[in-house]
């Protein structure tokens, strides 16, 4: 039985990583972002289209969350010894803003 036990600690590596700061802000970021994103499509469609200026506003000023949840990513994943996933997802949730944002915009240009 102790010989198992051993095995799985010889096994077990601890390295001295930790949680990235800024991978955690940025999927907070990202997660803020989409679902503003989403929440604000969803009143234009409730108003039929004919939101304010202010739902605009809101637009633009969550589109510069995005783009530092963006750089919090890209510069999570270039740190060294960290964890990659907090980063990568936060990274992953701000493209998908920017790709909604992007198709609302060209939608609204075409109609």
């Amino acid at each position: 039985m102790q010989g198992a036990v051993r095995k799985r600690r010889e096994k077990a590596k601890f390295s001295g990583r930790t949680h990235s700061t800024r991978g955690i802000i940025s999927f907070i970021l990202g997660v803020i972002s989409l679902s503003a994103f989403l929440g604000l499509i969803n009143y234009a469609f409730v108003l039929k289209g004919q939101a304010s200026e202010y739902v605009g506003s809101i637009g633009i000023f969550v589109f510069m969350i995005t783009a530092a949840g963006l750089i919090l990513g890209i510069k999570g994943l270039r740190e060294e010894d960290v964890y990659k996933m907090a980063p990568l997802i936060g990274l992953i949730l701000n493209i998908l803003s920017v790709l909604i944002l992007t198709a609302v915009f060209v939608w609204g240009m075409l109609l």
